[in-house]
């Protein structure tokens, strides 16, 4: 009799070993899918930014190439090189 309710305290405990495993792998799991979610959203946020900052850069370009933008920045390239011809001269 005491053999068998060795053999069966043996089985019980392992089975409560094993479920305790399931139960700490389930939290484990569950932990890490949830910081893996945060990351992703932090991840969507930089995207986000990064996309604005894209975009308010190719305004930027579009206005600083801009024919009329161009030509003036030309007209004062032109001036500042004849001020430094003019004050190498002297």
């Amino acid at each position: 009799m005491t053999r068998s309710i060795f053999k069966s305290d043996i089985i019980l405990f392992f089975l409560l070993i094993i479920v305790f495993c399931g139960a700490l792998m389930t939290a484990y799991i569950r932990v890490s899918t949830t910081m893996t979610g945060y990351a992703i959203g932090e991840l969507k946020d930089k995207e986000f930014e990064l996309l604005e900052e894209k975009s308010r850069l190719r305004m930027k370009i579009a206005k600083l190439t801009r024919k009329e933008n161009l030509m003036i920045l030309a007209k004062k390239q032109n001036k500042r090189s004849a001020k430094q011809e003019e004050l190498a001269l002297q």
